[in-house]
């Protein structure tokens, strides 16, 4: 009855009907998974412990670990997270979005080192998007690697570019790398695509106090 009203799409009964076949078998696995898949795709945290409950009857189940993985992300408890992207780790790897909260987790648990190849494996999967790279030049950057970092920003710097905050990561690399005139001319571009913005101000005062040759007259 479950699995035929979630065909119809009406998932409130299908749940209703899940929830009488569990209270009759605990652990039965059909129902198990079916109120899992309708939990899951609108992110409802009553979620994980079903899939904890079908993980016990099954612990090879890498879908399992991956979905439970992404549901203890959005619950905001990425230690839980990362232990079962580990278990799920060559599946997650064809998968942006998993690869993604993975690589999110690990960078907010500070495991730099960690998040910095899921990042590189992340960009390919996503093609024509520009976040990947700027979070893995972040990293880099963070991890006082600015000519990695350049290199990952590099094919970003188009003419076209109308992303601030791309060219002031970009300025704040090349000035690391001792590029100061590059790191001056994005940092100027920067604050010509969003003038409101402080931070880029501040920015370019730093490369002036930094640099005579670059004071503002």
């Amino acid at each position: 009855q479950g699995l035929c009203l979630a065909l119809k799409g009406n998932d409130t009964e299908a749940l209703s009907a899940f929830d009488h076949a569990l209270r009759i078998s605990p652990m039965y696995v059909p129902a198990i998974k079916g109120e899992i898949q309708i939990l899951y795709k609108s992110g409802d945290r009553r979620a994980i412990p079903l899939l904890k409950r079908m993980l016990k009857t099954n612990p090879d189940d890498v879908t399992g670990h991956e979905m439970l993985a992404v549901m203890e992300k959005r619950s905001g408890d990425c230690r839980a997270a990362v232990s079962q992207f580990l278990l799920a780790k060559d599946a997650v790897a064809s998968h942006a979005e998993s690869l993604e909260a993975y690589g999110y987790c690990l960078a907010k648990l500070d495991r730099t080192a960690d998040a910095i190849p899921v990042f590189r494996q992340l960009i390919p999967l996503l093609p024509g998007r520009t976040y990947p790279s700027y979070d893995l030049a972040i990293l880099l950057f963070s991890s006082h690697k600015n000519g990695e970092a350049i290199q990952v920003l590099e094919p970003l710097l188009t003419p076209d570019q109308t992303d601030p905050d791309v060219l002031s990561l970009a300025s704040q690399a090349y000035e690391a790398a001792g590029d100061t005139p590059k790191a001056v001319a994005l940092q100027r571009q920067a604050i010509v695509l969003n003038p409101a913005d402080p931070s880029n101000y501040v920015a370019f005062a730093e490369l002036c106090l930094t640099h005579d040759s670059f004071q503002v007259g």
